[in-house]
């Protein structure tokens, strides 16, 4: 399954690991129930932190775009323009028909949101319901350059921030990667220094920066080195050579001075998982594994990109409904319970039928356009 040299032939580099679709799965429903929570004035410390799982998304997305890449045989003009074909597809369509859905109903969206937080006595403030959105934002968004202004990272809807960080990394995984594979340890060491400067500039989670203060980690190289250590641990995994075990030792040392204690344990848990998966395979099944290769969380991984969109907005159509079924009030005991079971079942309905109504099309189109049958999700 596994490489064990640099030379080995490309299309033999594993493209799934089942361990990262559990993942991902997961991280999306933890930012859904992060964000009920806080909606339901019910915060439950790690579980309400939904940037942790962000975290995580972004770990992966740098594992997988490795990954990608690693089976390309060489990287020029041409696989660099399919690699970017295939990521527009893959991102744009479904945030483009979250933005319009976002934009258009925004009165219904804000003003359901408004009243859910009324019923739990919720002073919690979602992202995405600040300021109106005008035609700048809008396109902002549409260019995926939102992310480069702390007023306009959330301004339409919140996950939305995340779109704009990771396009800003497929724009230079190319170079990240033959960078990564090439020069390793300059490479480890010019993006430590890269995310190192930018936190003191931009600061993400302590105050204020230097420069500006970005409400999350939107603008690349804030985020840099997460990336980077998902793309030195795909390079052990996949090689196991003693060069890719001394890279992915130098990126964990540096992502543990450069990650706040909580990001980094999450982060060192997949890492765990991953490594054990890997290494311990018959193990990895006894205790898990068959369930997280499982149809559902199959198909919860591949729903997870439309949870993460689309789940905001489901809070506030499940708010409506229920309210609007008298089932939503402050009298009721079991409330927040109701409210989570319908969200629930709301979001994946909605996830479910954009996913074969939109992303699914779309991601087929791209494989087309490109010529290729190769493809690795996005964060979500």
């Amino acid at each position: 399954m596994q490489l064990r040299n640099k030379k080995a032939d490309p299309s033999a580099v594993p493209i799934e690991f089942p361990i990262l679709n559990a993942a991902r799965a997961f991280a999306a429903l933890w930012v859904l129930t992060a964000h009920v929570t806080l909606i339901g004035a019910k915060p439950v410390f790690i579980l309400s932190q939904g940037y942790l799982a962000v975290e995580c998304f972004i770990f992966i997305s740098g594992f997988l775009m490795m990954l990608l890449l690693c089976r390309e045989r060489s990287l020029n003009l041409s696989s660099a323009l399919r690699f970017y074909v295939r990521r527009f597809f893959r991102i744009a369509p479904s945030f483009y028909f979250a933005i319009a859905l976002y934009v258009i109903f925004r009165g219904f969206y804000v003003e359901s949101l408004a009243r859910c937080s009324d019923v739990f006595g919720s002073v919690s403030a979602i992202p995405g319901l600040g300021a109106e959105v005008g035609w700048r934002s809008v396109l902002w968004n549409l260019l995926l350059v939102h992310g480069f202004w702390p007023d306009e990272a959330t301004k339409i809807f919140g996950p939305a921030w995340s779109l704009s960080l990771e396009m800003q990394f497929y724009l230079v995984a190319p170079i990240w990667a033959w960078f990564l594979r090439r020069r390793p340890y300059l490479a480890i060491g010019a993006y430590f220094a890269v995310n190192a400067i930018a936190n003191v500039l931009w600061s993400v989670y302590y105050g204020r920066g230097l420069l500006a203060s970005f409400p999350f980690p939107s603008f690349l190289p804030n985020r840099l080195f997460l990336f980077c250590w998902g793309g030195a641990c795909c390079l052990f995994v996949v090689e196991r050579t003693p060069h890719r075990r001394h890279l992915f030792a130098l990126a964990s040392v540096g992502a543990a001075i450069l990650l706040p204690w909580k990001s980094l344990m999450i982060c060192l848990i997949l890492v765990g998982g991953v490594l054990f998966a890997v290494f311990s395979p018959k193990s990895y099944h006894r205790w898990g594994g068959r369930i997280a290769e499982s149809r559902v969380v199959t198909w919860l991984a591949e729903f997870s990109y439309g949870v993460y969109l689309y789940h905001v907005f489901c809070l506030a159509i499940a708010g409506w409904l229920l309210i609007r079924l008298g089932i939503l009030s402050r009298q009721q005991p079991f409330a927040l319970p109701i409210y989570f079971t319908t969200v629930i079942a709301v979001t994946f309905l909605v996830s479910a039928t954009i996913y074969f109504c939109v992303e699914k099309p779309a991601r087929n189109w791209g494989k087309r356009l490109s010529r290729r049958r190769l493809d690795a999700p996005p964060m979500a």
